[in-house]
């Protein structure tokens, strides 16, 4: 039974590709920080970009990396190779745009992943869509879909813990509009590079947000958010978190040495072309 159902929704897939061949050809802005590709743009613009994906319920994986697993990135290939499969990798954290600016560009804003998802529960609300919750340990994804349910009651929600066997084929046959997987980084790029095509839908990779949305973490107060000091209110309630953080200073060495030494590539062909006038 659960094969007839996840061989119909393929064929209905099939069926609207049409649809949203054109939306996926789009090429999104993005701002290329070493050797990942952030999107550019406000919460809106990106909130827009991926409804099309919710309403067909077509593959679309959006990942949501700060600086600390940028700075893993740069030393590990495979999470750096995993990062380039997204769709969509939002700017999670202000070590992102100062990471952005170190290399000489800039980013229009800080987009977090936790905020960017409930942006598009309160769209996908219009047509009551199917969100499932994957991720952290036993009971807190049912807590947070239960808590969610107040906030957004037109939603359909169900849960799985991160622990066990992998649930995969439970929340294809689920058909789920949004799929939230919490499995912290690495892992949770991993399972959705290896699922969305098989599950469909857009699948967003948010780390930590099931226990904020369960109640067992406290987020930063607003004023912490707006000053880009949520990492530093978390670090200080969760102090193990400090040893992530040393990764960061030689990541934003390695953005500036990389801006040092694209200007000195840039003069050197201007000097070539000097010579050849």
């Amino acid at each position: 039974m659960v094969w007839e159902t996840i061989a119909a929704r393929r064929e209905q897939r099939r069926q609207k590709k049409e649809k949203t061949s054109t939306c996926r050809g789009e090429s999104l802005p993005v701002v290329r920080v070493l050797d990942i590709p952030y999107f550019d743009g406000d919460m809106e613009n990106a909130v827009n970009r991926v409804l099309p994906f919710i309403k067909s319920r077509s593959p679309f994986a959006v990942f949501t990396p700060g600086a600390t697993v940028a700075a893993r990135a740069a030393k590990e290939p495979t999470l750096a190779a995993l990062l380039k499969t997204a769709d969509m990798i939002l700017p999670d954290g202000c070590g992102c745009l100062l990471a952005a600016r170190l290399c000489g560009k800039r980013l229009k804003e800080r987009i977090a992943g936790i905020d960017f998802a409930e942006k598009l529960f309160r769209e996908a609300e219009k047509i009551s869509a199917r969100v499932f919750l994957y991720g952290a340990k036993e009971g807190v994804a049912e807590r947070a879909a239960v808590r969610l349910r107040g906030k957004y009651p037109s939603l359909i929600f169900a849960s799985a813990c991160g622990y066990g066997e992998d649930p995969w084929e439970r929340i294809a046959a689920f058909c789920p509009h949004v799929v939230c997987v919490c499995l912290g980084a690495g892992k949770q790029e991993a399972w959705i590079a290896e699922h969305k095509e098989k599950v469909g839908g857009v699948m967003m990779g948010l780390g930590g947000s099931l226990d904020v949305w369960a109640g067992e973490v406290r987020r930063a107060p607003r004023a912490f958010q707006r000053m880009g000091l949520e990492w530093a209110y978390r670090t200080v309630r969760e102090p193990k978190r400090i040893v992530r953080l040393f990764t960061v200073p030689r990541y934003l060495l390695a953005c500036a040495l990389s801006r040092r030494s694209s200007k000195c590539q840039n003069k050197k062909k201007n000097k070539g072309n000097d010579g050849k006038m």
